[in-house]
């Protein structure tokens, strides 16, 4: 159990208490500056105060930065109280772990076209990035055992599957499930899925999977384009 606050913490987490909400990202601040003069279990004290009075996670994180800067032994307990505030203020619902933490990737150097993409489209398929993922499928010929390009499904073409078998995608974004279904039809179709109903139950499934990260279709298509050093001229998918 933390020791009994110093007067100094306890008249910051007074005047953190006694702010409004609308004030929180200022009470962090404040809260920060102030912990560089207070011992290190006073530091807890005032962060539990800023995680009461933040209207949002966000607002937590200022002071987050010092645990994360002071190598204290404390520091683990002070950033447990940022994890479990970030944690309260989402949804049941959502509590799906790797949703909320930061992907590894943000940090790689991109193509300035690249990033541009990204900016308009987020990592998932255009039509114009679908269209050019598609042209380079290809499946084997079990009649010739030659590799031969698929005869693209166009966007209409999915819709018509799906419905005709009677199934609804709930959380597709652009062109991602008509890339999931032409996919599947390169690499699976008359195998591991025997027939279009199995083929629209694969698109719902890949598309509607409640665990995968966010954009990971079109993260797992670019992993593949770069581990096969295939280029992509990002400015003309835009």
């Amino acid at each position: 159990m933390p020791k009994k606050c110093s007067s100094m913490a306890a008249s910051s987490c007074s005047a953190l208490r006694n702010s409004r909400k609308g004030a929180a990202w200022d009470n962090a601040t404040t809260a920060t500056m102030t912990m560089t003069s207070m011992t290190t279990w006073d530091n807890v004290a005032v962060m539990e105060t800023v995680a009461d009075t933040a209207e949002d996670t966000g607002t937590v994180m200022a002071a987050a930065r010092w645990a994360s800067a002071a190598e204290c032994p404390e520091q683990d307990a002070i950033q447990d109280t940022v994890s479990l505030t970030r944690e309260s203020s989402v949804p049941a619902n959502k509590k799906t772990m790797n949703r909320t933490k930061e992907p590894l990737d943000i940090y790689d150097d991109r193509p300035k076209e690249m990033t541009a993409y990204l900016r308009h489209n987020g990592w998932h398929f255009n039509k114009k990035l679908c269209d050019f993922a598609v042209s380079l499928m290809r499946r084997m010929n079990p009649a010739t055992g030659k590799s031969e390009k698929i005869e693209p499904m166009t966007k209409d073409k999915v819709d018509e599957l799906l419905a005709k078998n009677g199934v609804r995608v709930e959380n597709n974004t652009l062109y991602d499930y008509v890339y999931v279904a032409n996919q599947a039809k390169a690499d699976c179709f008359k195998s591991s899925i025997a027939d279009e109903p199995h083929l629209a139950l694969y698109v719902k499934d890949i598309i509607d999977d409640h665990d995968a990260p966010e954009g990971m279709v079109m993260c797992m298509w670019y992993a593949k384009m770069t581990r096969a050093g295939e280029p992509v001229e990002w400015d003309e998918m835009l």
